[in-house]
């Protein structure tokens, strides 16, 4: 459920910024999920998932282009505060 993720990359982000340390790590399968879910979630909820992604360091250029494409239309998005986390990205 897309809105599942959403709710619990925001629960983290918080968690990580009250404790001071990194607490949600993504890998490459995280990642995809992240991405599928995207699509689906609010706009509050693509803000948290994007601000996570900007901390994300892809493993090479064709996985960075993957993110990019996935991204990309976000920066269209009426919602100023996507297009803000989507240019982090």
């Amino acid at each position: 459920n897309p809105s599942v993720v959403a709710n619990g990359v925001a629960a983290l982000s918080e968690i990580a910024e009250t404790s001071g340390r990194d607490v949600m790590k993504i890998s490459a399968s995280v990642l995809q999920k992240l991405l599928a879910a995207l699509n689906e979630c609010t706009e509050w909820g693509q803000v948290f998932i994007l601000d996570s992604l900007a901390k994300y360091v892809p493993g090479d250029a064709r996985e960075a282009e993957g993110i990019i494409e996935r991204v990309t239309p976000r920066l269209q998005h009426a919602n100023s505060a996507v297009v803000m986390s989507a240019v982090k990205v």
